[in-house]
């Protein structure tokens, strides 16, 4: 789940002094398959939304540090109704 994600990334930064921490997905990577994930059609959607959630919360106790990650092969495309914080 994203709140283990959380976790780490603010570990990266308390521990490692990080500016920036990258939570791309794993290569072969599967969308998970729970009630609330399995309806999400686009991988976009899902691997975009994923990346916000963790960057919102992080947000709230880094707001001075950034969270990346990559557009690759299924999630490159835009997901529709995004509201980013760059």
């Amino acid at each position: 789940m994203w709140t283990g994600t959380i976790a780490f990334v603010r570990a990266c930064y308390d521990h490692y002094d990080e500016p920036m921490v990258c939570v791309w997905p794993t290569d072969g990577f599967k969308q998970c398959q729970c009630e609330r994930c399995r309806d999400i059609d686009s991988v976009s959607e899902y691997v975009w939304g994923f990346v916000d959630r963790v960057a919102r919360e992080v947000y709230k106790t880094h707001p001075d540090r950034k969270v990346s990650c990559g557009a690759y092969a299924s999630y490159n495309n835009y997901p529709t109704g995004a509201d980013f914080v760059v």
